[in-house]
C-alpha cells in the first residue's frame, strides 16, 4: 500500500466532488484530490506549530550583508523549522515567514505591515473617522486621503495631513451627474461640417449664439448674448479673429501692445499684452501657444462669477490637465471675487471683542512683535506669547517679555521680562521662538543695534523651558559691506515649509524697500538668497483703499500651507520705519515656489474694525495651530494699544 505524496503547504481551496467525476484512484485521482489537499493542510499547520513555541529565537533582520535577512535565519533555525524575517516599519509586509527546508529558505506566508495600511491613499465615508485614522497614525503627515460627499456633483473630497489636522486641498473627485451637468450646459453642436457651420449654445443665463446666423457671415464661430448682439469672440473660417473682432480690437489694443516693457521670455512666454505700466493681463501665451498659468487662473476666476460651484469644480477637473498638464484649481481672481462666491483663499475672523491683552496689563513700557509659541513640546500644557518693547529708549528699558494662558482667548498670566541681552549692543526685541527637535529645545530670533556687520543683526538665543535663555551669537548680518541700505537684518521671521527652514528678514533700514529670504540648514545657521525682493507695489494696487506708496510688508507676516500651496499673510500699508504706526490692511497672496515673491494680487482680509484698535492695525505677528484651529495675533493701536486675536476660516 503506497501513502499519499505530502507537502507542507496551505491549499486555497479543497476539491469538491462532482456527480460528473469519473471514479478514480491512484496518483492524481480525482478520489484522492480531496485526501491530499487536506493532508497538506495538516503538515503546513504542523510545522507551524511545532515553531510557534519558539518563533521568537527565529526572528531575523536584514543587514547590508544579508539583504533579505534568509542567510542568517537558515544559519540560526532548525531544518523543518519555520523563522521570520523584519521588513521594516514602513514596508508594506512586517514579517515574511520562510521554512529551513533542507538548507534552502522556502517563503510561505506574510503579514501586513505598517506600510499597508500608511503608503496608501485611504477613503472614508466621514471626516471625523479619517481624523480619528490620522491620530491613530495611519496617515502620515503630507499625506493625503478621500473623504466622501453626499453631494450629487461630487464624489469624494481630497484631504491632507497638515501637521495633525486634516484640511481640505480644494481637490475633488467629480460625479456622473457633475459630467453630465458638464455635457447638458455647454455643448458644441456641428450641424453641417461640410459648409464649417458651428453653433455654439450655452444653456446658462439664456446665452446663446443660435440667434445669431454665423454661416451668413462666413465665420467658422460666434459667440453672441441671448439677444444675438455680437462680441469679439469670432472666427472666420480660418480660425483667425473675423473683420468685426479686429474692428474692436483695435479699439483697446493702443494701450495695451506694450509689452516690450515685460520680460515675457523670463515667465516663458511667447507672447504677453500689458498695460503702459508693464502689468500682465489674461492676454498670454506659453512657449506652446496654450494660456498660461496666470491666463488660466484669471480666465477661471471669470467664470466662476458666472457658472455653478457644481459646474466649475467639473470643469476644473476636467479640464485643467489640457491646459497646464496636471490637475490643480483654477482659484477665483482674488480682488474680483462677488461677495457670496466661493473664495479660493484664507478668510480670517476674529474670535475676541476685545484685546488678548493691553499694553496696560502688563510691565513693558511698550509692547510689540507679539509671537505665539505652543509649549506643551515642552510639557506644558500652555500656550506662550512672547513680546517685546518697541525701541526703547534706553537698553535699560527693552527686553523681551512673556505672557501665557490655558487657552488661546485666556486668560493671560503676565511672566514679566524674560531676557535682554547684555553681552553687546542694544534694544534687545522682536522675538520669533520655534521648536528644534533635534536638540529638544527652543529657539528665540531676536534683533539687536550695534552687533554684527550692520546697524542691526538677527541673533539667537535658546532654552528648555522659555524663561531662562542662553545667548548663542548671530543668526543674519550682511552679507558684504557696500551693499544698499545700513546693514539692517533684524525683523527676522522663520517659518517652516514643505521640511525646510525659511525666514523673512528686513535688508537693509534706511531706504526701507529690501528684504531677504533665508534659508537654515540649522537653527543657528541661515543663508541669505543673493537675489533681494522688492517691494511689489504692484501687487496691491488692486486694493480699493490703496494709496500711493502701500506695498507688502513680507517680514511683517507668516507663511501658512493652504490647500497644499504657500500663502503669505501679512500687512500691506505704507513704507514707514520698521512698519511703522499708521494703518494697514491684513492681506493674503500666493507665493512662487521659491518664496521669494507674491504671484497673484494681494486680496484684503481685515476682519470688521473693533472699536478698541482704534482704526490702526500696525504689526501681524505669527499663526499657530491649536486643538485644530488656526489663529494668528496682531498688534492695534500701536505700542500704547493691545494684541488682538485672528482665526483662519478652515
Amino acid at each position: 500500500m503506497s501513502s499519499l505524496p505530502e507537502s507542507p503547504s496551505w491549499e486555497a481551496g479543497i476539491h469538491q466532488l462532482e456527480e460528473s467525476d469519473r471514479a478514480k484512484a491512484g496518483p492524481g485521482g480525482v478520489l484522492n484530490i480531496q485526501a491530499n489537499q487536506l493532508a497538506n493542510r495538516t503538515r503546513w499547520l504542523r510545522v507551524l506549530v511545532e515553531s510557534a513555541q519558539d518563533y521568537r529565537e527565529y526572528t531575523f533582520y536584514k543587514t547590508e550583508s544579508d539583504p533579505d535577512g534568509t542567510i542568517m535565519g537558515l544559519a540560526n533555525t532548525p531544518e523543518g523549522k519555520i523563522f521570520r524575517v523584519a521588513q521594516g516599519l514602513d514596508d508594506d509586509l512586517a514579517f515574511i515567514y520562510y521554512l529551513n527546508d533542507s538548507g534552502a529558505a522556502l517563503a510561505l506566508t506574510a503579514l501586513l505591515g505598517r506600510g499597508a495600511i500608511t503608503n496608501n491613499v485611504r477613503e472614508y465615508s466621514t471626516l471625523p473617522l479619517a481624523q480619528n485614522d490620522l491620530d491613530a497614525g495611519n496617515i502620515l503627515d503630507a499625506a493625503k486621503c478621500w473623504v466622501t460627499n453626499s453631494a450629487d456633483a461630487t464624489l469624494a473630497d481630497e484631504y491632507i495631513n497638515n501637521g495633525g489636522a486634516l484640511a481640505a486641498t480644494g481637490r475633488k473627485m467629480p460625479s456622473q451627474a457633475a459630467v453630465e451637468a458638464v455635457s447638458e450646459s455647454l455643448t458644441l453642436q456641428i450641424d453641417d461640417i461640410g459648409d464649417r457651420q458651428i453653433e455654439v449654445q450655452r444653456k446658462i443665463d439664456g446665452f446663446s449664439s443660435s440667434v445669431f446666423d454665423s454661416s451668413a457671415n462666413d465665420l467658422l464661430i460666434a459667440l453672441t448674448d441671448a439677444l444675438g448682439r455680437r462680441t469679439w469672440l469670432e472666427a472666420d473660417l480660418r480660425g483667425r479673429p473675423s473683420p468685426y473682432s479686429v474692428r474692436l480690437l483695435r479699439e483697446v489694443l493702443p494701450d495695451l501692445l506694450t509689452g516690450i516693457l515685460f520680460d515675457s521670455e523670463r515667465y516663458g512666454l511667447s507672447a504677453a499684452i500689458t498695460d503702459s505700466a508693464g502689468r500682465r493681463t489674461w492676454l498670454e501665451a506659453d512657449m506652446e501657444g496654450k494660456p498660461s498659468a496666470r491666463s488660466a487662473e484669471l480666465i477661471g476666476g471669470v467664470i466662476a462669477d458666472y457658472l455653478p460651484q457644481s459646474l466649475i469644480d467639473a470643469l476644473v477637473d476636467l479640464l485643467v490637465p489640457l491646459i497646464s498638464g496636471e490637475p490643480r484649481p483654477i482659484a477665483t481672481a482674488l480682488s474680483t471675487a462677488r461677495q457670496g462666491a466661493k473664495r479660493e483663499y484664507p478668510t480670517l475672523t476674529k474670535p475676541l471683542t476685545a484685546p488678548v491683552f493691553s499694553k496696560s496689563d502688563q510691565a513693558a513700557i511698550s509692547i510689540y512683535w507679539p509671537w505665539l509659541f505652543d509649549a506643551t513640546v515642552i510639557g506644558v500644557n500652555k500656550i506662550y506669547l512672547y513680546y517685546s518693547t518697541d525701541h526703547a529708549a534706553n537698553h535699560a528699558d527693552s527686553g523681551i517679555y512673556l505672557a501665557s494662558a490655558d487657552d488661546i482667548t485666556g486668560p493671560w498670566t503676565q511672566h514679566g521680562r524674560v531676557y535682554r541681552d547684555d553681552v553687546s549692543g542694544e534694544q534687545s526685541e522682536t522675538p520669533s521662538v520655534v521648536w528644534d527637535e533635534k536638540n529638544n529645545r527652543m529657539v528665540m530670533y531676536y534683533q539687536q543695534a550695534g552687533v554684527g556687520t550692520g546697524q542691526q543683526s538677527t541673533l539667537w538665543a535658546t532654552s528648555t523651558d522659555g524663561f531662562n535663555w542662553v545667548r548663542q551669537g548671530i543668526a543674519t548680518q550682511m552679507m558684504s559691506t557696500g551693499q544698499p541700505g545700513d546693514g539692517h537684518t533684524g525683523y527676522f521671521k522663520p517659518f517652516r515649509f514643505a521640511g525646510s527652514m525659511y525666514g523673512y528678514s528686513l535688508y537693509g533700514g534706511t531706504d526701507r524697500g529690501r528684504y531677504a529670504i533665508w534659508r537654515g540648514s540649522d537653527f543657528g545657521t541661515w543663508t541669505p538668497d543673493p537675489r533681494l525682493i522688492g517691494k511689489m507695489p504692484d501687487k496691491c494696487m488692486n486694493l480699493p483703499q490703496y494709496e500711493n506708496g502701500w506695498f507688502p510688508k513680507i517680514f511683517v507676516g507668516d507663511v501658512i500651507n493652504w490647500n497644499g500651496s504657500p500663502w503669505w499673510i501679512g500687512l500691506v500699508g505704507p513704507s514707514t520705519a520698521g512698519g511703522g504706526s499708521n494703518a494697514h490692511r491684513i492681506c493674503a497672496a500666493p507665493l512662487r515656489e521659491d518664496l521669494r515673491n507674491l504671484s497673484a494680487n494681494v486680496v484684503d482680509i481685515t476682519p470688521a474694525e473693533q472699536a478698541w484698535e482704534n482704526g490702526v492695525i500696525d504689526y501681524f505677528g505669527n499663526f499657530l495651530t491649536w486643538k485644530g484651529k488656526m489663529y494668528g495675533v496682531y498688534r492695534a493701536n500701536t505700542g500704547q494699544g493691545g494684541f488682538g486675536l485672528v482665526e483662519v476660516a478652515l
